[in-house]
């Protein structure tokens, strides 16, 4: 592990940030177990992938998760993903938890962006998935991680059974809290 401490101090005006992108707001969209109950009664899903999805459903989720639609410009084959996530309950008002929970929750999904051009990742299920490296940037301390938050995954390459993905952070606000890489090692037994 790297760590790195910095002292916050002025920047005499060299800030910038990448814009938060125009998404549905996460009161508009469905939760990632409505889909989940929803593929898990699909007749047309694999008997054994149903089965999977009602196990998933009986455990208590640790955050909830609402995907937002691919934006008008992308044809829903990009290697991106967006949702609109924010753990259960409510956080007690010390940053330090807030960052623990928002670090806990860059780890979910951040490899399934690569899956979008071939189907998405319920389709194309991986022998094996599992986290390689994962580094992180807190830009701010000025976040709920009990808040809905904004989540952009990209896919930066896929090959050799490696995916590295990019994900950036937003408060519903627009400000970028976090940034984050992680390579993983995705296995399959047959071709996309």
């Amino acid at each position: 592990a790297t760590i790195q401490f910095h002292v916050p101090e002025p920047s005499f005006g060299l800030e910038l940030q990448e814009s938060i992108p125009a998404v549905v707001p996460p009161d508009n969209l469905p939760s990632d177990r409505d889909i989940l109950r929803g593929m898990a009664e699909d007749q047309r899903v694999p008997p054994k992938m149903r089965d999977l999805f009602r196990k998933r459903l009986e455990q208590p989720a640790s955050a909830h998760r609402r995907p937002v639609p691919p934006l008008a410009s992308e044809t829903g084959r990009e290697p991106v993903e967006r949702f609109w996530m924010q753990v259960t309950g409510e956080l007690s008002d010390d940053p330090i938890i807030h960052l623990v929970a928002l670090a806990y929750m860059s780890d979910m999904g951040m490899l399934g962006a690569a899956y979008p051009p071939f189907g998405g990742l319920p389709r194309n299920q991986p022998s094996m998935m599992v986290s390689l490296d994962h580094s992180m940037w807190f830009h701010s301390r000025e976040f709920r991680a009990d808040s809905w938050l904004l989540f952009e995954i990209r896919c930066i390459r896929a090959a050799g059974a490696r995916v590295l993905g990019l994900l950036k952070v937003w408060t519903q606000e627009g400000h970028l809290v976090l940034s984050c890489t992680q390579e993983g090692l995705s296995r399959h037994k047959r071709e996309l």
